[in-house]
């Protein structure tokens, strides 16, 4: 379809029912849970300002979709969406503290997240049998509404933050209006393996006879693994778990935050979320929240005790053998694993691609400080294959 043999419109929306009845879900596929209708409405009940929906139309064919979050300073400085607790965080992992900068980043918010308000997942919706052009026009008039609303509401940034690499035409759009290219993240997908003979044999000897070693280990420890709905009672025992691993890894996340996601994503959600858990002696010590969409299976929160750890493997039994095979019970093909921890995602069998966040500071002088803090990351998953990193 090519947009100039008929007319576009552009709207911009706060009602949910009303992108979702002009066909948003049709532009989702099954890698955009968190574009989807269902998490959309997850957001909307946590959210302290609803998400903005844009939307293109080529005659009455929706052809194009895009969410925009509106964070301030008050908003729970959650280091994988804030754009400053973000830019912060990548300086804090690659061993460069940036406290100088603090003040130049505070300058930033409020801002417009836009994209999957979700770690690993930035992507503009567009519909299938497009034409290359009409691909590009309607980024670049997304883009322009995005950016014009970010304005009228008086933000300081827009930001793009997980926008996969061959993303090219959304990427082109956002490098010609302006912003600011980063490398963000490196995400994990699986493609799931018909059996697990097949998941098992497509390792080296040595990494085998590990995964073997490990298997055995958990077994003798006497781990069981469990798939438990959603539940209060769930949330109420995976909640220390996951508030521990915050810990470790030092992720400021308000516990009550937590609790409304998990209670909200449960209500929503409902039979689509299922938690994988790992129990010893009947109590639980760890767990990973795994959600339905389409094909895929999203591995989302998870947590550890521990203290009853211990030397266990029991992050490999969990959220890799353990959640491999319930995939293949539930007939998904893929397992999206979401960012972080990518040596040893891609150690058990994920496929890793890089990701690119991008930011615009409407003050041009402090967006071309920041461009240039930003040119001192490292240069992401090239960076990462050339060090051989593993777990």
């Amino acid at each position: 379809m090519n947009a100039t043999q008929t007319e576009f419109q552009l709207q911009a929306s706060t009602s949910l029912q009303a992108v979702r009845s002009q066909g948003w879900d049709e532009l989702v596929g099954s890698f955009d849970l968190y574009l989807s209708t269902p998490w959309l409405s997850v957001e909307e009940r946590i959210a302290s300002l609803p998400p903005t929906y844009l939307t293109g139309k080529i005659g009455d064919r929706l052809s194009a979709g895009l969410t925009c979050y509106a964070l301030g300073p008050d908003t729970p400085a959650w280091p994988f969406a804030r754009i400053d607790a973000f830019i912060a965080r990548l300086f804090r992992e690659a061993g460069r503290e940036c406290k100088a900068a603090s003040a130049l980043l505070s300058r930033t918010l409020p801002t417009q997240l836009c994209g999957g308000r979700r770690p690993g997942h930035t992507r503009l919706l567009l519909a299938a049998g497009l034409d290359e052009d009409t691909r590009r026009m309607l980024a670049r008039h997304l883009l322009g509404e995005a950016e014009r609303l970010a304005r009228q509401r008086e933000a300081a940034s827009l930001s793009f933050l997980y926008v996969d690499e061959d993303d090219h035409v959304l990427r082109q759009a956002l490098l010609a209006a302006g912003f600011a290219e980063f490398p963000s993240a490196i995400a994990a997908r699986m493609q799931v393996p018909a059996d697990l003979d097949h998941f098992f044999g497509q390792f080296s000897g040595h990494r085998r006879r590990r995964i073997q070693k490990e298997r055995r280990v958990l077994q003798e420890a006497g781990i069981e693994y469990r798939a438990l709905p959603l539940t209060k009672e769930v949330i109420e025992e995976i909640l220390p778990l996951e508030l521990a691993l915050y810990a470790k890894y030092a992720t400021e996340f308000p516990p009550a935050e937590a609790a409304r996601l998990h209670h909200a994503v449960a209500e929503v959600l409902g039979d689509r979320v299922q938690v994988l858990a790992a129990l010893q002696d009947g109590k639980m010590c760890g767990f990973v929240v795994l959600v339905r969409w389409g094909d895929t299976l999203f591995g989302r929160q998870g947590g550890f005790d521990y203290a009853s750890q211990g030397r266990l493997p029991l992050y490999f039994g969990l959220a890799f053998y353990a959640s491999v095979e319930y995939a293949i019970k539930v007939g998904a093909r893929y397992i999206e694993y979401g960012i972080g921890s990518e040596g040893a995602k891609a150690s058990r069998g994920c496929m890793l691609r890089q990701q690119y966040g991008y930011v615009k500071v409407f003050n041009q002088r402090d967006h071309t400080v920041v461009r240039r803090l930003l040119e001192e990351l490292p240069c992401g998953v090239a960076a990462w294959r050339e060090q051989g990193k593993e777990e």
